[in-house]
């Protein structure tokens, strides 16, 4: 009887011995897990922060370029995008790239205080998503161009129009703040998004660097967008508006001159940065303006992995 008592207690003893021990091998593992998860955290902030420091590398490269590109007042017109190649970096495992181009080849959304921007804008939304009629696109478009100016859902006379275009009343900072309105669905802003940008003032669409969606929204057949794309690649940027018009074979509606929706040169330029460095990958946009005397770009804003 005490003999089974004895081995009873021991076989408790044993039992309890193994539970403790998997008790302090599962703390022990807790805090090691904790301690690698602190690890691989700090390592990549650590690896995000340097990635971010390289986007000053692109920013110089394009600030550079652009320099080089206004020395000479008689050179062609400069073919975009401007590429700086992909670079390997010496002491990381990565990479850097950077694609400097006219920030102007985009449909701007601060030009919707304009209501002139109204059908070009809704004749975009018609491009990229052919579901929508020309009804709630244009619904889209005045949605958006009132949200931004209360002063274009009544304007008497053309008059009162022009004054009050000439004041904006909200600025976005990125396109992105477009999705706050009920008739900007998610799906049709991804749709939209590769060819918006958010200016500082009303601006002017670059032929030479537009896509064919956006030459369409503004006019062109899909013959003459092409036409244009084509000549762009095969001998360059247009130097002039009416090289551009004879290729275009575009018509300004009555009362618009084309002159007041397109321009050669570009007041904004956008800087793409695509850098690589371990398990980080990291775009940088930056939006650029020249100084004063136009021989240096300088910064306006920086975003990462969105405009």
């Amino acid at each position: 009887m005490h003999r089974n008592n004895r081995h009873t207690h021991r076989g408790a003893a044993l039992i309890t011995a193994m539970l403790v021990l998997a008790i302090v091998a599962a703390i022990a593992a807790s805090i090691m897990l904790q301690q690698q998860i602190g690890i691989s955290r700090s390592e990549l902030v650590f690896n995000a922060n340097q990635a971010y420091y390289y986007t000053d590398m692109v920013n110089a490269w394009a600030e550079n370029h652009y320099a080089n590109l206004n020395k000479s007042k008689n050179s062609p017109a400069p073919k975009w995008p401007a590429i700086m190649p992909r670079q390997k970096l010496k002491y990381y495992n990565g990479n850097v790239q950077g694609i400097l181009t006219s920030a102007q080849g985009r449909f701007n959304v601060n030009n919707l205080n304009d209501k002139t921007y109204i059908p070009l804008f809704a004749n975009l939304i018609r491009q990229v998503n052919q579901n929508i009629d020309t009804d709630a696109s244009l619904a889209i478009a005045n949605q958006i161009a009132i949200w931004l100016n209360p002063a274009n859902k009544n304007q008497k006379n053309k008059r009162n129009q022009q004054q009050n275009n000439k004041k904006m009343i909200r600025l976005l900072i990125s396109p992105s703040e477009l999705l706050v309105l009920p008739l900007v669905k998610p799906a049709l802003y991804r749709q939209l998004a590769p060819y918006l940008i958010a200016l500082p003032q009303e601006t002017t669409l670059n032929p030479n660097t537009a896509s064919k969606p956006l030459l369409m929204a503004y006019g062109l057949s899909s013959n003459a967008a092409g036409n244009v794309i084509g000549q762009r690649e095969n001998s360059g940027g247009f130097s002039t508006m009416k090289a551009f018009q004879q290729v275009a074979k575009y018509k300004a509606a009555k009362g618009q001159q084309a002159v007041t929706l397109f321009a050669l040169k570009s007041d904004y330029f956008l800087v793409q940065a695509n850098i690589k460095l371990d398990k980080i990958t990291l775009t940088n946009y930056a939006i650029m303006a020249p100084n004063k005397d136009k021989t240096a770009l300088k910064i306006l804003q920086q975003t990462q992995n969105t405009l």
